[in-house]
């Protein structure tokens, strides 16, 4: 009897983990005019199942005097909105959002939405705490 009862809770368990996958857009805006800064319509971007949260990325570059400014949607195992120079392009990649919900790569707004943690109050407390003792 209990033997039926653990299997069935098995069961039950495994379905959710299927049943919850966070779905994000993955998309380049080199690739597809679509996936800019917002997506309009989502037909014929791709949606996929993601383990870790949805991100949107947006990098710019200076070439000949224009600016140029790609965004790109992914999954990310971690995602932490920051900044890294390249120097090379006078230009800068961005993680400008990290989320956790269905979909929720869609629009650049509402930036650190669905719980995730901006790192940098974080290191900053840390980096404090280490400076006073």
């Amino acid at each position: 009897m209990y033997s039926k009862i653990f299997v069935a809770c098995l069961v039950i368990h495994f379905s959710f983990d299927v049943v919850s996958a966070l779905m994000c857009y993955n998309c380049t805006q080199t690739l597809n005019p679509s996936c800019g800064a917002t997506i309009g319509n989502a037909n014929g971007i791709e949606q996929v199942s993601c383990a870790g949260s949805c991100a949107i990325t947006k990098s710019t570059a200076t070439i000949a005097g224009n600016e140029l400014t790609v965004y790109d949607r992914t999954c990310l195992d971690i995602c932490a909105e920051a900044c890294i120079d390249i120097p090379e392009v006078n230009g800068k990649s961005c993680i400008v959002k990290c989320c956790k919900t269905d979909l929720c790569n869609a629009n650049e707004s509402n930036a650190a939405s669905g719980g995730v943690v901006n790192l940098v109050p974080l290191l900053l407390t840390l980096l404090l705490s280490a400076a006073m003792s």
